[in-house]
């Protein structure tokens, strides 16, 4: 799973909630928490952790986990025969939806876009006379093509305009809405 630029850890990650509470007649405890966090961008594990402590406090504790993934499918895009494509030529993308269970998904529209990308320096001098560099990317999209999705891929074609660093953006939107 590819997503670029975007950080390893959701801001969300840490205690998403935390209770006391007493059993049931049968020693049950339910809670519901709602596992939605708006910036995940690619699956987390959920850890449960439970601790139960009788009038003792003799203590019996259990952890479970839960793979929660951020939307009902994931964009895949078949790697290229090619490393290199000619300017001036057509790249041919091919785009698969695939559900966590791996199953292809048919019938999604995937946007396409073609991202230029081109480096920013600066030097700055420090008041010892010491300098220091730092870039920092800009991306321009330089052109788009959308491909729905069969039971097995989907295909649209994108113009290169010129020689250069290219990133292929897939995105697509689930039927909650995630990007």
């Amino acid at each position: 799973l590819n997503t670029g630029d975007y950080s390893d850890e959701s801001k969300a990650a840490g205690e998403a909630d935390s209770q006391d509470g007493k059993l049931d007649a049968k020693g049950n405890f339910k809670r519901k928490i709602k596992l939605d966090f708006d910036d995940q961008r690619r699956p987390e594990r959920v850890v449960f952790d439970a601790e139960v402590a009788d009038i003792s406090r003799a203590t019996v504790t259990a952890r479970t986990s839960v793979m929660l993934h951020p939307a009902d499918f994931y964009v895949g895009l078949k790697l290229p025969s090619e490393r290199f494509v000619a300017a001036g030529s057509q790249f041919r993308a091919d785009v698969a939806a695939i559900d966590p269970k791996g199953d292809h998904k048919a019938s999604v529209k995937v946007k396409l876009e073609l991202l230029e990308r081109k480096w920013k320096s600066a030097t700055r001098e420090f008041p010892d006379g010491r300098t220091a560099t730092s870039s920092k990317p800009e991306d321009e999209i330089v052109s788009t093509c959308e491909a729905v999705t069969t039971i097995t891929t989907g295909s649209c074609s994108l113009p290169v305009p010129r020689a250069g660093y290219f990133i292929l953006r897939a995105t697509a939107q689930d039927g909650r809405g995630h990007t």
